[in-house]
């Protein structure tokens, strides 16, 4: 399986393209998702990532996710996270925070600025300020560029819960202000904010919510067909055998946006 991500990178990298993974690479699980992993498993987990963007040598972000700050016995702070993966060499056009963990890419030529935010910026309470004034000055200075926001945890938790749970999702700290940021960026720029992207849920998600689009990509994790919030799908196969990835293609000049599936799930 590596082997096939690490091809398509180097294609996407060939093709000028932006390689943004959204987390939840298991640092913190050894072997299967239920035994938490050691401190020897949290590096070696690091150090495949590690070795993966870095090998293209071409501009590639990394999402914090839940499962991405390494284990009780060795935790990752946001700082040595954003460090390793996204204030790089290859990553020299990114304007980053201090601890690198989000922050925004101009793609070259194309007129798009792809904002990356860390929804688990304090041990899983959510966005602090210091994000939300980030997110507002990326969204202000984003000129005529179509914009496309990315995150781990999707920023409306009604179309990114888990239906297993009957309750309604907790709101987390600073969510309701980045979908008022959001909100207000799309209606005063129509057409300029293509989508707010997500991993977490994994499942398949594509709903307009005031103004905002939110998707969502099924990714490696786990869930069940009760967890799917309406209109969701869910893509089966083996994990251990199968690949799955998303390719965002964007023509500027119009704001069209299309996902394209590589690998498992893809349309024959």
């Amino acid at each position: 399986m590596r082997k096939a991500l690490v091809l398509i990178v180097l294609a996407a990298c060939a093709a000028g393209a932006l390689f943004a993974d959204l987390g939840d690479t298991g640092f913190d699980c050894c072997k299967t998702w239920t035994v938490p992993g050691d401190g020897d498993w949290a590096e070696f987990r690091l150090r495949a990532q590690d070795e993966l963007y870095r090998e293209p040598g071409r501009p590639a972000m990394f999402l914090t996710g839940n499962h991405d700050r390494g284990t009780s016995k060795a935790p990752l702070a946001n700082e040595a996270f954003g460090r390793r993966f996204n204030i790089r060499p290859g990553n020299g056009a990114f304007v980053t925070s201090a601890c690198g963990t989000w922050g925004f890419y101009d793609i070259p030529g194309k007129a798009v600025r792809v904002i990356y935010l860390n929804t688990d910026q304090l041990s899983g309470h959510g966005i602090e300020t210091d994000q939300l004034e980030f997110l507002k000055s990326a969204l202000d200075g984003s000129g005529d560029r179509r914009v496309l926001v990315l995150s781990h945890v999707c920023l409306d938790l009604e179309v990114g819960r888990w239906m297993r749970y009957p309750e309604p999702p907790k709101e987390r700290r600073g969510f309701p202000e980045t979908r008022k940021l959001l909100e207000t960026f799309a209606a005063n720029h129509p057409g300029r904010l293509l989508a707010a992207f997500a991993g977490d849920s994994h499942y398949e998600q594509d709903q307009v919510r005031n103004g905002v689009r939110y998707m969502i990509t099924q990714s490696y994790g786990f869930c069940g067909k009760a967890d799917l919030t309406p209109g969701a799908k869910l893509v089966g196969f083996d994990r251990s055998k199968d690949c799955l990835f998303d390719v965002i293609a964007i023509k500027p000049a119009t704001g069209e946006l299309k996902r394209i599936r590589v690998g498992a799930g893809a349309e024959k």
